[in-house]
């Protein structure tokens, strides 16, 4: 299978229901139905398809969306919903220090920036099959050189930041779905 399905998804909003909540569309994309669409985890916690090992997924949500990948490719992927962090210095200071703050950017560009690491991290780390929690052990496994993608999401519940980590190639060709109301626009950081 050389297809691609990358598609943001109204989300039940329980964590144990993202699976469910991609079921059918991945479904569709494969060919196969819903009950076909048997999800596994591997040890990391990296999902996978029980009936097509073959199809790698990736999975993230926030808020009322989810981001679903499914194709031949390894992938990681993240979404975020921007919202203010009181402890914004801080959480730069402890999770990225190579980041220097500069004072002349306003709050909300580097509220984004927050954002934008914090998604290509978790996007690169999921993509080598580990999670968020891994973070501290993964500083010997080179996830830096896989580049990365972001997108910044209106919609009516507020403002999103995603994030898919892939070779270029996958890069190059992704598209996302948007449920009604909306929007994306691929985003640069300098980072």
């Amino acid at each position: 299978m050389n297809a691609r399905l990358f598609a943001l998804l109204p989300f039940p909003g329980r964590p144990e229901t993202g699976r469910s909540a991609a079921r059918p569309v991945i479904s569709r994309f494969l060919g196969v139905s819903p009950e076909e669409v048997v999800f596994g985890e591997h040890e990391g916690g990296e999902p996978y398809l029980v009936n097509q090992p073959e199809t790698r997924i990736g999975l993230s949500h926030s808020g009322p969306l989810l981001l679903a990948y499914a194709g031949p490719e390894p992938i990681g992927v993240d979404i975020e919903r921007i919202k203010p962090r009181k402890n914004l210095d801080y959480l730069l200071a402890e999770l990225f220090p190579e980041t220097k703050r500069d004072e002349r950017l306003a709050e909300d560009d580097w509220l984004r920036t927050f954002y934008a690491l914090w998604t290509g991290r978790e996007a690169r780390l999921k993509r080598a099959g580990l999670s968020a929690w891994d973070w501290a052990s993964a500083a010997g496994r080179s996830t830096q050189e896989v580049p990365v993608r972001h997108w910044e999401i209106s919609g009516p519940e507020g403002d999103y930041l995603a994030c898919a980590a892939a070779d270029a190639t996958v890069l190059h060709a992704l598209r996302l779905a948007l449920p009604p109301g909306y929007r994306a626009q691929p985003r640069k950081y300098g980072l």
